[in-house]
């Protein structure tokens, strides 16, 4: 059996949107609307699982284990974030 390390799942995923976004800022400068769309609709489809896992389960178990140890004003006030259409 594989076993998954979330670190570097977490690290990839931050990678793919980070050039995706550059990615979709090149396409926007250029004029390219279509190709910004599709892009757009990509990084769509990789954030949303990824930030519904870190706002459902990740937080909440760094605001649980940490909060014995440390302040946890550092976590973030999250929302989970609702399509908007193009």
């Amino acid at each position: 059996m594989v076993k998954l390390d979330p670190i570097v799942e977490f690290r990839e995923d931050h990678r793919k949107v980070r050039d995706s976004l550059l990615d979709l800022a090149g396409a926007a400068e250029a004029g390219e609307l279509d190709k910004a769309r599709n892009i757009l609709g990509e990084i769509d489809k990789m954030v949303g699982p990824h930030f519904r896992y870190e706002e459902e389960q990740l937080y909440p178990t760094l605001r649980e284990s940490s909060s014995a140890i440390m302040p946890i004003a550092w976590l973030p006030n999250t929302t989970v974030l609702k399509p908007i259409s193009c």
